[in-house]
């Protein structure tokens, strides 16, 4: 594979991508529980630290009705990350000069996240890093989830390039597969919240077209 003559741009995700953030959005759920005094219910007591917020927030929304909302509890996951952001969360290994390699081969950049697009540059700016990307997209502004390959058509037109000629750099299997159904190529990033899925990891692996635990791996890689 020769990138430059393979690929014309990225599209990143960010948190647990370009962000090592992925801890602080799972420990989210035990401190959304203890905020408003809830038990962790039986059933998510051996997964309760790697379970999506989403998971959480649709079971607390049935088990107490009209207590809470699924858009009311991602809101306070959301505000509560803003504080990570500022404090705690830092670019996975090697992400700076991995931007600037593509930059310098003159590959188009965006991130294209589920995390609100106001919030997610906010984060990128806290490490200089927004810089590097034409623009930062979410699933509000785009109509469609980035569990949908439609997502994908619209994040690369916006690119101005095919979709063909378009890598999705991931942590997520569920993000990977819509991009690959859309016609984009995808590569993964191993996240640690998800290391101790074994089934999960194997299935990243066999549908990402690479594999990398950095991007200091991906830097060789690719540019190497």
């Amino acid at each position: 594979m020769n990138f430059t003559k393979d690929f014309d741009a990225v599209i990143f995700d960010m948190d647990g991508t370009i962000l090592d953030s992925m801890w602080a959005w799972r420990g989210e759920n035990r401190c959304f529980l203890k905020r408003h005094g809830l038990p962790i219910p039986e059933e998510f007591k051996e997964n309760i630290d790697v379970m999506s917020s989403h998971a959480l927030a649709r079971y607390i929304e049935k088990a107490y009705p009209g207590a809470f909302t699924f858009d009311s509890i991602i809101d306070e996951y959301i505000e509560s990350m803003k504080r990570h952001y500022v404090t705690d969360v830092f670019p996975k290994k090697g992400a700076r000069a991995f931007l600037e390699a593509l930059k310098a081969q003159g590959i188009k950049m965006c991130v294209a996240t589920a995390t609100p697009r106001e919030n997610a540059k906010m984060a990128l700016s806290q490490h200089d890093l927004l810089d590097y990307f034409a623009f930062v997209t979410d699933d509000k502004e785009n109509g469609v989830s980035k569990s949908k390959p439609e997502y994908y058509d619209i994040v690369a037109k916006r690119l101005g390039v095919s979709r063909e000629r378009c890598v999705m750099f991931e942590d997520s299997l569920y993000a990977m597969n819509a991009a690959k159904a859309a016609g984009l190529t995808p590569f993964a990033i191993e996240e640690k919240v998800h290391t101790g899925n074994q089934q999960l990891m194997e299935d990243i692996k066999n549908t990402a077209l690479i594999f990398v635990k950095d991007f200091d791996e991906a830097n060789g890689i690719l540019f190497g």
